[in-house]
């Protein structure tokens, strides 16, 4: 059978169903990443609510990430003594774009290299329904937040070699 899903066998022999191959990225290298998976493991943070993975004939993959800013901001101010007077001074703060790359390693130490987001960009900007950019069932849709953010993403690969 042909579906375009992907499977893997478990330790018991059944089939479980972990990802669309429509929805797979390849880097440069040939490699596949599924980025529903590294998304899934960056929101488990306390810090990210929404991330996107891209890189698609990239040398590596990137991620566009959206804070929990009521939780991020509250962290800030009892952890670090900092607060900000808006969400664009928050993401554009060196401490914090430090933590939230380290937050981003952290979630992903397990994965193979090249499927760790090697560049994070912070967006403040919620994904909404209303906004376009999620569906009813709130998944991502990949192609309307690439065109709305292809700044972004472009910074993401800006240096890259």
């Amino acid at each position: 059978l042909h579906t375009g899903d992907i499977g893997i066998l478990d330790e018991e022999g059944f089939l479980r169903i972990v990802d669309r191959k429509k929805e797979l990225l390849k880097v440069s290298s040939g490699k596949y990443v599924s980025p529903q998976s590294v998304e899934n493991l960056l929101k488990r943070s306390r810090f990210i609510e929404y991330a996107m993975v891209f890189g698609s004939g990239k040398k590596f993959p990137s991620a566009l990430i959206h804070l929990d800013f009521s939780y991020t901001q509250q962290w800030l101010k009892d952890e670090k003594d900092l607060s900000f007077e808006s969400k664009e001074a928050m993401i554009q703060d060196k401490q914090l774009i430090q933590l939230i790359r380290k937050e981003v390693v952290q979630m992903t130490k397990y994965l193979a290299s090249w499927e760790k987001p090697k560049n994070v960009q912070i967006i403040d900007k919620a994904w909404t329904i209303e906004g376009g950019e999620l569906t009813p069932t709130l998944k991502l849709k990949r192609r309307i937040i690439e065109k709305r953010y292809k700044e972004f993403i472009d910074r993401a690969y800006q240096n890259q070699n």
